[in-house]
């Protein structure tokens, strides 16, 4: 019997997946502080060390189906049949790389004296890709479930860390809450599965397919997640610095959480959306998605950007305490990545995944990939983590200057420079109107405070005062809105 699939729109979707990306940021912004005084930079460099040798496994069980997945259900979701066939070809490919990687990690873990406990713990992290299939219900854009699953965890995963974690003894426990809560959160998905999908035959040549298919994704997917955790291994592997890489962690998290703010999420949601877009050839709808998101998601990385910059050096001491101070020019430094990431990614996750283009985005992620362990090694040793930043922002740029110049006229960089000039301005005349206020301010959370909110209003006077588009665009809409809620 067919199962008919209720259509959720994109803007219901948008608020679930902002409720989720919320949580997930205020669940850190919570942690971090207390965190950081309790177990300390040193406890934090080993945590960001051994997580980093685990990811790579994590990678290999990943195997790019969750990337895939999403692209594949989305093509399928309107047959019951053609979507469970497609999920349970998936999954199964999924088991199979979960156990190679688990054998090979647990190779490794028997040979490491070396936080061995804390590689055992790590294993629930390989585990959870086996049960992950969120990408299921983020390609037939049913985001409530995950929401639901995921929200509760983390909450509880909060609470556990203030309960359990009281000394800078208490490192395992922190690391096993936060794999546990990954692991659960990830099992409890399957309880909404049956309402979607029913038994189906799975061929040899089925998997095939699939195989040949994730393959293609797993190869940027290797590129990316060596991408943005090599720098992590390399800083302990050279320094033999606990310190230096914790206060890397520290900064990478910032940076992460506002990533995950200004693009990560909307591209994500936006995904499976444009998957439908290029399948149905619909043209006008594809370029309209496409330029919005660039136009948003520059907003706030430009915003994000200059506005790091100015309250760094408040920041730091506020949130993680003392022994941070090398955050500071981490985070200055770092968030370059925010806009030129904001760029990459967008232009990845909606025009050469969608498209059918990832074998070219493949070819572009490997070879910036290249370049950032090449530069790192040699960076690293003579700078440290400021090494790895300064790797990481070329390579990525060259990434995101090849992304425009291959993308078959969807974007030019004549579109970029009109997106981005004015919200540079903008953003420019923030920085230093906060870095001449900050001054006379002590740091306090009344002074990060003050400077937040001084560097928002004075980014969004100044876009509207040079007449960003986007920006009198969202003005015009929310006086509508306030005006037809007066007029009721």
């Amino acid at each position: 019997m067919e199962k008919q699939l209720n259509k959720t729109s994109l803007k219901v979707n948008f608020i679930f997946n902002t409720f989720l990306q919320i949580l997930s940021t205020i669940a850190p912004l919570i942690t971090a502080p207390y965190v950081s005084r309790v177990l300390g930079p040193d406890n934090i460099g080993i945590y960001s060390y051994t997580l980093s040798i685990n990811s790579y496994f994590v990678l290999i069980a990943g195997l790019g189906t969750a990337s895939y997945g999403i692209i594949e259900i989305a093509k399928a979701r309107d047959s019951t049949y053609d979507r469970s066939k497609t999920f349970w070809g998936i999954e199964l490919i999924t088991v199979i790389t979960s156990v190679v990687s688990l054998i090979l990690w647990f190779f490794i873990v028997l040979f490491y004296d070396e936080y061995r406990f804390i590689f055992f713990i790590q294993t629930f992290y390989i585990l959870a890709i086996i049960f992950d299939i969120s990408w299921f219900f983020l390609g037939i854009e049913k985001l409530k479930h995950t929401v639901i699953i995921n929200s509760f965890f983390k909450i509880m995963g909060v609470i556990f860390i203030f309960l359990f974690v009281k000394t800078p003894n208490d490192l395992s426990i922190y690391i096993l809450i936060l794999a546990l809560s990954t692991f659960l959160g990830n099992t409890s998905m399957w309880i909404f599965l049956p309402k979607y999908i029913v038994k189906s035959k799975v061929t040899q040549k089925d998997l095939l397919a699939h195989c040949r298919g994730t393959l293609i994704y797993f190869v940027p997917t290797i590129a990316a997640t060596i991408y943005t955790v090599v720098d992590k291994t390399l800083i302990g592997i050279i320094t033999k610095d606990n310190i230096e890489n914790g206060c890397y962690e520290q900064a990478t998290k910032i940076i992460s959480i506002i990533r995950t703010i200004s693009f990560t999420s909307m591209n994500t949601l936006f995904s499976s959306r444009m998957s439908y877009l290029f399948s149905k050839n619909m043209k006008k709808e594809i370029q309209f998605n496409l330029s919005f998101a660039l136009e948003f998601i520059m907003t706030l990385s430009f915003g994000a950007f200059f506005g790091l910059c100015a309250v760094s050096k408040c920041f730091v001491p506020v949130f993680f305490g003392e022994g941070y101070s090398r955050v500071v020019i981490f985070l200055i430094l770092m968030s370059l990545l925010i806009p030129i990431m904001g760029i990459s990614n967008t232009i990845g996750y909606l025009y050469y995944n969608p498209s059918g283009n990832r074998a070219k985005s493949a070819k572009i992620l490997i070879f910036g990939t290249l370049i950032n362990c090449i530069l790192n090694v040699c960076l690293i040793k003579l700078f440290s983590g400021i090494g790895a930043i300064i790797a990481s922002v070329i390579a990525e740029f060259i990434i995101t200057y090849l992304y425009i110049k291959q993308s078959d006229g969807y974007i030019s960089f004549n579109q970029m420079f009109k997106i981005i000039s004015k919200k540079l301005i903008s953003g420019i005349l923030m920085l230093m109107t906060i870095i001449v206020i900050s001054k006379y301010l002590v740091y306090s959370i009344l002074s990060l405070i003050i400077e937040i909110c001084l560097g928002v209003i004075i980014y969004y006077l100044g876009l509207i005062v040079l007449k960003d588009t986007f920006a009198l665009g969202v003005t015009k809409k929310m006086f509508v809105s306030i005006q037809s809620k007066i007029k009721k």
